[in-house]
């Protein structure tokens, strides 16, 4: 009997059989068992046949929408909604947290919803459109690695990974984090340092063959001495997590009041960093306290100069205003003092007068922690408290509605409450979660159209375990299946959604694991690719196995045949998707791809699918390369022709000979028929038993995009109404989106807009991400640097402090004022409150740690633009690249009102924030101001006559070029404003435009006021009078600005 077929992955962890093609035969045909697995657990190959197109796993809620089977250590897994109750609508009167008495109007359901098909130990994570709204850990990310160190380095410590392939710490934390050790063995110094709270101070992103590095200071006083450790084993490695249910270290705010707050008579108030005060400064925004801390939550606080609270504390309020988040706590003061009723200080003890802005710098984050006290830390100690989000009422025990999955549980809690004990099953073997009154409203009224789990199932299950469970789930008896020799190694996890048959829920974990199978004495044996049986073929001169026939029978070829497939059929790169356990089990994404492929001239990716597997990146990174290279090996096929005395032979076993130029050759058998008369036509692959990889060849995943591949992102996204910065953007009106990721992982988002109030369309994707901060200290107004009448251009000797939330694609550094000049450092400030917009240029840039940096030698006003004074605006840096910088064209009607929506990949449109702009001036077309207008007495017709006599224009020019401009409208115009004097009303206006005599330009640029026109306005006509006029040029597309000046 003849047996064949091979693989790809697919979505859903499974593959999808098809016929032999290219290179996949190799791959697939030297993992995969066709005599057994094929026609005992699927029926046939065609019964084992997936659909081509594959989709994402989501939830679903209606009838018969298939679970989730899955096993291992801990997976993130759809969920499915097994019970919905009826919706509750109710309206409460001043119900939202401000007590401001508006009524609130909420819609709840109960729900039971399935997590797993086999007893799971607990729910991690439930997460409803990409919003956490349930959680007993909030920890998950982080890097887990056996090669790893840790050193003392002065007074901090350096952690360093072993390779690229162990994680970049660049990527996953930054200056300020919270981590915590944890797995590390010991070599000499401290025992208290495994989990044990630090701040990261600084980390280095990998350069090939060396690991990234990170410095970070002990958060909770431990003595670091002659500390060094060393990473786990492979079954217990050691991993670094990130602390997201805390805050601490050096740079936080701390204000303690004695005043009744909240019925509490002293409470404390902790803010992230920033300037004096936290009512204007508090704008970390990387930061909400209410993603951290609920009201009632048991806290332990550390680290307040003469104050240690004896017990734990109960959370009074979280609060999250425009760019800043503040916590209260209640608190007894001792020992404090300092200016006002109210003082503010840091953790050093230094104490501030919260109205005294005369105070220079910022607490904390200058780079030297060492000279501090003991860092400030908060962190959660009821894990019940925190565990539920305000999705749920505050007396929601989630714990009592968790169903495990063991055989003799009771029913849901949440089906008891809705339809009565004895009603409804008690669900034995099905791991739930009962949700009751969920509030929906924030979600549409309804439960999330994407619910997803991270449940922890069972940790100490192993690779040999985990392929019987997926085996006996194809009704095999324990004496069916033999895997004892995989190795007894940590299974991570592994799904499989719906009725699937079971050839395809273990392919993916045989690939994986580089594992064969094969039919031996009825029971189906399982072994690492490197353990095959071997049989050594008999081939000399005298005598040879190979190429047996039956007398006088003529065949095509003597020996054997051999056949090499196309190098065009085979694959220049290989990608493996993957659950990452490191990036809070998002889909990864790790490839090999040959570097200097000889004659291969074509492009040929191939990716496997395994984003049903959890897997770490450098398995990832080995298995890609495993791949790519057993591919290019097994690109030979043999077909030959043995004697009855191989009838043990089997698929998968590995047979060997000398050839007849006496080279040794290793090939496994795909394929084997034993014919009527007993010879046995074999089909082998070449093999190399030792090509699989451990530590693969570090290699960039440079050229290579993944697809679907998602990651967690925090997108600000900033809009740009102002003047074109390049002369391409001056023709068709446009907004700029500035897109920001405060995680630093966004690779593409799609822009959706909605104009004037109708649908959301997709307009377009955005890549990268673009340099956005905060002004932090005033920039203060300033005379442009370029003005009419001089070429000069001038520098204006002023700076202020910014805080980067990212830093976008290169470097922040200095420039000279003609780099300036010619476009480098140019820069968007937007004011938060009007909109209104400067465009600006750095020279200078001292950095002072931790994304804050000051930053100097300012071009003012460009662009003609107001150089106002700006406390607290947005700053976008507009010439680093193209990355995070999207322009939306409207060549048609312009729209009166937008609003936008940035959905990174893998993101949920529905709850993505809306970036809104009621009244969109497009300015990029928009005439530039007026250059210059003169105003002439004449005492013989008892008039001022006030003439427009330089226009500007739209094209960029060298800073400091002087009139004439060209006229870029199709017709002139002007508009000129007279106030009443000491007032802001215009008592008059004169309008100039061509297009009222059919010209193209005016002929006079100029008006007579009379003289009792002025002195009606209040002016006492004569050639020293000053007037307060507004001029502004019109144009096609609108009205330029309108500047205001006294002549």
């Amino acid at each position: 009997m003849a047996t064949a077929g091979v693989g790809i992955a697919s979505a859903g962890g499974a593959f999808v059989g098809i016929p032999y093609v290219g290179w996949a035969v190799g791959l697939a045909a030297a993992y995969i068992d066709y005599t057994y697995v094929y026609p005992a657990l699927a029926g046939s190959p065609e019964e084992a046949r997936q659909p081509q197109l594959a989709s994402l796993a989501v939830s679903e809620q209606g009838v018969g929408a298939p679970r989730t089977f899955s096993l291992g250590a801990r997976m993130r897994v759809p969920a499915h909604v097994m019970y919905q109750s009826e919706k509750v609508r109710e309206t409460t009167s001043g119900g939202d947290k401000g007590g401001t008495g508006v009524p609130v109007k909420r819609v709840s359901v109960s729900a039971l919803i399935h997590l797993n098909d086999r007893k799971s130990n607990r729910l991690l994570q439930l997460i409803g459109n990409g919003q956490l709204i349930l959680y007993a850990d909030r920890n998950l990310l982080g890097i887990t690695t056996e090669n790893m160190t840790a050193v003392q380095s002065g007074d901090n410590v350096e952690f360093e990974l072993g390779s690229p392939l162990d994680g970049d710490f660049d990527t996953l934390f930054k200056a300020g984090d919270l981590i915590m050790p944890n797995g590390m063995v010991r070599v000499t110094g401290t025992t208290t340092f495994n989990g044990t709270h630090f701040v990261v101070v600084s980390t280095t992103a990998p350069v090939s063959p060396a690991g990234s590095t990170m410095l970070a200071y002990p958060a909770e006083g431990q003595t670091i001495g002659t500390l060094s450790y060393t990473g786990g084993t492979p079954f217990s490695p050691s991993k670094i997590t990130r602390i997201d249910d805390a805050i601490g270290g050096y740079d936080v705010q701390i204000y303690w009041s004695a005043n009744s707050y909240n019925n509490e008579t002293a409470w404390f108030e902790v803010g992230m960093p920033g300037p004096d005060g936290f009512e204007v400064s508090s704008i970390n925004p990387l930061i909400d306290m209410r993603n951290l801390f609920q009201v009632g939550d048991e806290v332990l606080v550390r680290g307040i100069p003469g104050w240690e609270p004896s017990g734990h504390q109960k959370i009074l309020e979280v609060t999250r205003l425009l760019g800043s988040s503040k916590v209260h706590f209640k608190g007894v003061r001792d020992g404090i003092t300092g200016g006002g009723a109210a003082p503010r200080y840091n953790p050093q003890g230094q104490l501030r007068d919260p109205f005294n802005t005369s105070a220079a710098g910022v607490w904390g984050g200058n780079g030297t922690p060492t000279n501090y006290g003991q860092p400030f830390l908060l962190t959660p100690v009821s894990s019940n408290a925190n565990f539920s989000t305000e999705v749920f009422r505050q007396d929601f025990d989630p714990v009592a509605n968790f169903s495990s999955g063991e055989e003799d549980q009771g029913q849901p809690p949440v089906m008891v409450t809705d339809v009565g004990s004895g009603e409804t099953s008690n669900y034995r073997g099905m791991c739930s979660q009962g949700l009751d009154e969920c509030y929906v409203s924030v979600f549409g009224d309804q439960l999330p159209t994407n619910l997803e789990a991270i449940i922890d199932i069972d940790e100490q299950m192993t690779w040999s375990q985990a392929l019987q469970s997926l085996l006996q789930r194809g009704n095999l008896r324990n004496t069916q299946i033999d895997a004892s020799r995989v190795a007894s190694r940590a299974f991570r996890g592994a799904s499989v959604r719906g009725a699937v048959p079971v050839i395809q829920q273990i392919q993916p974990v045989l690939v994986a694991g580089q594992i064969l199978s094969q039919d031996r004495d009825g029971a189906i044996t399982l072994f690492p690719v490197d353990d095959a049986d071997s049989v050594q073929i008999e081939n000399g001169d005298t005598f040879s196995d190979l190429g047996a026939r039956m007398y006088g029978e003529q065949m095509s070829y003597d020996k054997m045949q051999v056949v090499d497939a196309s190098e065009s059929d085979m694959p220049t790169s290989v990608g493996v998707r993957f659950q990452d356990p490191d990036q809070h089990f998002s889909v990864g994404y790790e490839h090999f791809g040959l570097r200097n492929p000889s004659g291969a001239d074509h492009t040929n990716e191939q990716i496997v699918d395994l984003s049903s597997l959890v897997l770490t990146r450098r398995e990832s990174k080995d298995l890609a390369t495993t791949i790519m290279r057993r591919a290019w090996v097994n690109r030979r096929k043999y077909r030959m022709t043995l004697p009855s005395a191989y009838l043990h032979l089997l698929e998968n076993d590995l047979i060997t000979w000398t050839d007849d130029e006496g080279e040794d050759i290793t090939a496994r058998i795909i394929q084997r028929d034993i014919g009527a008369n007993f010879l046995i036509n074999v089909t082998a692959l070449r093999e190399m038993t030792s090509l699989a990889v451990v530590g693969s060849p570090v290699q960039s995943s440079a050229q290579v995009i993944p697809q679907n591949v998602s990651t967690s992102v925090s997108l600000f996204t900033t809009v740009i109404d102002a003047p074109a910065v390049a002369n391409s953007e001056t023709q068709t009106p446009a907004i700029r989106l500035a897109v920001a990721d405060n995680n630093n992982n966004l690779q593409t988002a799609t822009v959706w807009e909605s104009q004037s109030g109708n649908s959301y369309q997709s307009v377009g994707t955005i890549g990268g991400t673009c340099a956005t901060g905060y002004i932090l200290t005033p920039l203060t107004a300033q005379t442009a640097s370029e003005v009419f009448g001089t070429t000069v251009v001038s520098l204006r000797t002023q700076s202020c402090d910014v805080l980067w939330a990212n830093e976008g694609s290169e470097a922040i550094e200095a420039c000279t004022q003609a780099q300036a000049e010619a476009g480098k450092n140019w820069c968007s400030i937007i004011d938060q409150s009007s909109d209104e917009v400067e465009i600006a240029a750095f020279t200078t840039v001292t950095p002072l740690g931790n994304g804050f940096y000051t930053l100097g030698g300012w071009l003012r006003g460009l662009r003609g633009t107001p150089s106002v004074e700006h406390e607290n605006g947005v700053i976008v840096l507009l010439n680093q690249s193209t990355a995070g910088i999207f322009l939306r064209e409207y060549p048609g009607s312009q729209p009166t009102s937008l609003e936008y929506k940035v959905v990174p990949s893998g993101g949920d449109l529905a709850t993505t924030p809306i970036t809104t702009v009621s009244s969109p001036k497009f300015r990029n077309v928009l005439p530039l101001p007026i250059r210059n207008v003169t105003k002439t007495y004449n005492a013989t017709t008892l008039s001022t006559r006030f003439d427009v006599a330089e226009h500007w224009e739209r094209q960029l020019l060298p800073l400091g070029t002087q009139p004439p401009h060209t006229l870029d409208e199709p017709f002139e115009a002007y508009r000129v404003y007279l106030y009443h004097k000491g007032q802001d009303s215009a008592a008059d206006s004169y309008l100039m435009d061509s297009r009222r005599t059919g010209a193209t330009t005016l002929r006079d640029t100029f008006f007579d006021w009379s003289n009792a026109r002025a002195v009606a306005a209040g002016y006492t006509p004569g050639p020293s009078e000053t007037y307060q006029i507004g001029y502004q040029q019109i144009g096609q597309w609108g009205e330029g600005p309108l500047r205001l000046e006294t002549i």
